[in-house]
């Protein structure tokens, strides 16, 4: 008997051991399979100086792993991915005697993680460690990583020493379940983190599942707890928040947390899911839309969009009332500084057409800004003037120097208005 079971254990022992081996040599693949991919994507042209190097802006993991199953036809472990990535390319950095690969370094502004799991804190610390590898990295984004916000205090801690401007949180968790009263507090610290002690922070854009109504305030309460003047405050200009249930009392109770933000250009609702819509609900939503745009003066962009289980195909599902109407339109007619405004309601938009055309002409008539003076108008349309080719004329256009000296300083919105 004693016999049996030693050669019992000895069985299992040997079966143990196999299968420890077949998970080594497995690991062995992928770490092959992912240097390949790698190098092939981005160390061989890199080392060979390919100028197609020079122009690249993104890495996206994702993208990678694809190469590496369309080579190898492999599904490759995300933190054998992150970290094979993570040697390779803090090694390459050490070659600071090469000006083209120091360039390449130095081009990187985004790296995207969508569809990679990691919701362990060995991936994320990871995540974090080649994020710094980029000097100047100011966009990144998660996507559908199986993240719970509630976890990655750390995460948004490390970042500050970063120059990212641009965060992308989508298609994540907030909270495992329903939140507690600890979680509350650990979510504050997460929230002051992120959109009051990231230095470069202007971009957010975050979406959540669980807890959405608490959250959302609880990021709404936190964006303006701060004086608007200063220096700590949210410096947050274009925000973006997904995927939330609400309650209609509960969205005309949020939206007064962006009266007084002052750094709020572009504020974006996308996929909310309301409680539910009729006459009354709807007014109640559009008031609150007219409240915002009555008082803070400084967005210059505002969207709502719904989920799309809440469109079920009625007509009158988004009614909107002829006061409503007129109250939205008056308004349209004293705010100068939105360019454009979506709803979910199909009539509103219509009439907001005319409003927004009127401001975006009105930016370029002098006397309705500051970006230039008298002055510089004439020189502008003397510019115009120069550079328009007439049929059947020999007058060359202007150099292209001349045009980014002319338009190099507008920022982005004034060129969007411009086009």
């Amino acid at each position: 008997m004693s016999d049996a079971i030693t050669f019992t254990q000895a069985q299992a022992q040997a079966q143990a051991q196999a299968q420890y081996s077949d998970v080594v040599a497995q690991q062995q693949t992928e770490k092959k399979a992912t240097i390949d991919a790698i190098i092939s994507i981005f160390v061989g042209p890199l080392t060979k100086n390919d100028p197609s190097m020079q122009v690249i802006k993104e890495i996206d993991l994702s993208t990678i792993i694809y190469e590496i199953f369309r080579k190898t036809g492999l599904h490759i472990c995300p933190t054998i991915l992150l970290m094979t990535f993570l040697t390779v390319f803090t090694k390459g950095k050490q070659l600071t005697d090469q000006l083209h690969i120091k360039q390449f370094y130095n081009n990187i502004t985004t790296i995207v993680f969508d569809g990679i799991n990691l919701s362990t804190k060995l991936r994320l610390s990871l995540v974090v460690d080649i994020i710094k590898i980029f000097p100047n990295c100011e966009n990144v984004e998660l996507q559908e990583n199986n993240l719970f916000l509630i976890d990655m205090g750390t995460f948004i801690l490390e970042l500050q020493n970063t120059k990212i401007k641009n965060f992308s949180y989508c298609r994540n968790n907030i909270y495992h379940t329903y939140e507690s009263e600890i979680d509350k507090v650990n979510m504050k610290n997460i929230i002051t983190n992120l959109v009051l002690n990231l230095p470069c922070l202007v971009d957010l854009e975050i979406s959540g599942t669980n807890g959405d109504q608490d959250f959302i305030t609880q990021l709404c309460e936190i964006m303006n707890s701060r004086n608007s003047n200063s220096s700590n405050a949210s410096k947050i200009e274009n925000l973006t928040i997904s995927n939330i249930d609400i309650d209609n009392d509960v969205f005309e109770d949020l939206i007064p947390h962006f009266y007084y933000n002052r750094y709020l250009k572009v504020l974006r609702f996308h996929d909310w899911v309301f409680d539910g819509f009729n006459l009354d609900n709807n007014t109640s939503i559009i008031n609150s839309i007219i409240n915002l745009i009555n008082t803070n003066c400084d967005i210059q962009r505002f969207t709502l969009c719904v989920h799309e289980e809440d469109i079920d195909g009625e007509d009158d599902i988004f009614a909107v009332s002829k006061e409503s109407i007129e109250n939205f339109t008056s308004a349209l007619e004293t705010n100068h500084a939105l360019l454009d405004i979506d709803t979910i309601f199909p009539i509103l938009d219509k009439e907001i057409v005319p409003y927004m055309h009127t401001n975006l002409h009105r930016f370029w008539v002098p006397r309705n800004h500051t970006l230039f003076t008298n002055k510089f108008h004439k020189i502008l349309m003397t510019f115009l003037l120069l550079n328009f080719v007439r049929k059947g004329s020999t007058i060359p256009l202007l150099p292209i120097s001349v045009y980014y000296n002319i338009f190099g300083f507008f920022t982005r919105e004034s060129q969007k208005t411009f086009e």
